[in-house]
């Protein structure tokens, strides 16, 4: 039979429905799994909370842990006090990078407080900060430069964003110069990585491959709900399983990426910005269809109103009439009756 007449698009409002509802449930069931996961077992066996408490005590213990609205002047003392711990490795560092020979006050006085590099009358200060200048004359830059004359509002703001610019940049240098840190904070990221990954995983496989499995058409919960099916494009016949499942991956790989990072950008481009841009296909696409729909050839359709085979024998074959074989399903010729019917109405109302 031809597929214009066998099937019926089901609503936009359907689909869409089943689609928010399924990720909904997704996003959930993901969040729950990984915090149970997460503390459950990285935190038992990995370790995970001991090493977050240990890495926050070493934090703690080279003032890493202040907030960001604290008076520049505690940023500072944190700052000088860091850079003057760790001064062998700070010089090291940085001369080879810069093939010079460097004093950790000549390279505060550069990556902190933003002077130049080689001081001369003409360039020896800032609006925040100068050179000492010698009895001779001269500039000297292996001392802590002093701090200029100023007052107001605008001037704390900005001698607070100099301060906080360099102190959110420490915790990057302790995993350089602490190896016992930066192992730890390898540890704890690695733990949250797999942690995020199992848990998608597990809530994928219970939402769109365990219980779909369990009916005729492969359906989620929701589409199942809203009386979804998924047939091919070109000949209407069932959608092979496969198709449907490398859809829902394609659906959610991208914001899988983006939950494995989990920074607020890629919250925002990866999660939010493909779901987003796929639901908008939806609803303004000619066809209602999403990508990963159009990329595989498959659409949806409405269960109740359409007349849904696997494949074309089966479609002959049941309308295939002869001495020994007739058609005595009342319900199905009243079905088949009913959408003929609806097909009639739908091509007298496009002419």
């Amino acid at each position: 039979m031809d597929k214009s007449i066998r099937i019926q698009k089901n609503l936009l409002s359907q689909k869409l429905t089943a689609n928010l509802l399924d990720t909904l449930v997704l996003a959930c069931t993901t969040l729950v799994l990984y915090f149970v996961i997460l503390y459950g077992i990285f935190g038992t066996f990995f370790n995970f909370v001991s090493n977050t408490k240990e890495i926050k005590e070493i934090e703690s213990s080279y003032h890493l842990d202040f907030k960001k609205n604290l008076d520049y002047k505690e940023y500072e003392t944190a700052i000088k006090t860091f850079y003057l711990h760790f001064e062998e490795e700070i010089e090291q560092e940085y001369n080879e990078i810069h093939e010079t020979d460097f004093t950790v006050r000549h390279i505060y006085n550069i990556i902190v407080l933003r002077l130049p590099v080689n001081p001369t009358p003409d360039n020896y200060k800032t609006d925040y900060y100068q050179y000492i200048q010698k009895e001779n004359g001269e500039f000297d830059p292996d001392q802590f430069a002093i701090l200029t004359e100023g007052s107001g509002k605008v001037y704390e703001k900005n001698m607070h964003d100099i301060y906080y610019s360099a102190y959110g940049k420490l915790k990057a240098l302790l995993e350089n110069y602490d190896e016992e840190y930066a192992k730890l904070k390898l540890n704890t990221y690695n733990s949250r990585c797999y942690s995020r990954v199992i848990s998608f995983l597990i809530a994928f496989i219970l939402c769109f491959i365990i219980y779909p499995s369990k009916n005729l058409y492969y359906l989620s919960f929701f589409e199942r709900k809203q009386n979804i099916a998924y047939v091919n494009q070109i000949d209407g016949y069932l959608a092979k399983k496969y198709k449907i499942l490398i859809k829902r991956i394609l659906v959610y790989i991208i914001p899988f990426i983006g939950f494995i990072g989990f920074s607020k950008y890629s919250i925002i481009i990866l999660i939010i910005g493909s779901l987003f841009l796929n639901y908008l296909i939806l609803m303004f696409s000619s066809k209602n269809n999403e990508i990963p729909e159009n990329m595989l050839k498959i659409e949806t359709c409405s269960i109740d109103e359409s007349l849904l085979f696997k494949n074309y024998k089966e479609d002959v074959a049941y309308f295939q009439k002869d001495e020994s074989k007739e058609i005595n399903d009342v319900d199905f010729l009243n079905k088949l009756e009913s959408i003929s019917n609806i097909s009639v109405q739908n091509q007298n109302t496009k002419k």
